[in-house]
């Protein structure tokens, strides 16, 4: 949408994910980064024992379903994968001038500049994210 609201559009239909978090607009305003989960494709990494399955006890998702990092042009288009990771605690943030995107969850903190996220430090729990120049 324009500032005042006008020409309002939508750039990902409901039906894209279960969930959708953590949206930060790039300063330039043509990059729309998000967090965004959807139905699992498999088991969970923990798994069942033998015992678990034959009794019929599943593992619970306890904060949701796993997310990943996405983006999406704000002039439309498909959201494309930042990255595969299937976390929980994702949040984001854009760098002040546009290059580089803060990535947090649960396993750390990473920044990206479009290829492979790069590992910064552990993080030990939820928390927000606000990019900081010194």
């Amino acid at each position: 949408a324009n500032r005042d609201g006008s020409d309002a559009r939508e750039l990902i239909s409901d039906t894209t994910f279960l969930d959708l978090m953590s949206p930060r607009l790039s300063p330039d305003g043509a990059t729309i980064a998000f967090a965004a989960s959807g139905p699992p494709v498999g088991p969970p990494a923990t798994g069942r024992s033998p015992w678990d399955w034959l009794l019929g006890v599943e593992v619970a998702f306890a904060h949701g379903l796993p997310s990943d990092f996405w983006s999406v042009p704000t002039a439309g288009g498909q959201p494309s994968p930042i990255t595969q990771w299937g976390t929980d605690g994702t949040v984001l943030d854009w760098s002040p001038d546009g290059d580089r995107l803060a990535l947090m969850h649960l396993g750390g903190l990473f920044v990206t500049t479009g290829g492979e996220p790069a590992f910064l430090t552990e993080t030990p729990n939820h928390g927000g994210l606000d990019w900081s120049e010194r």
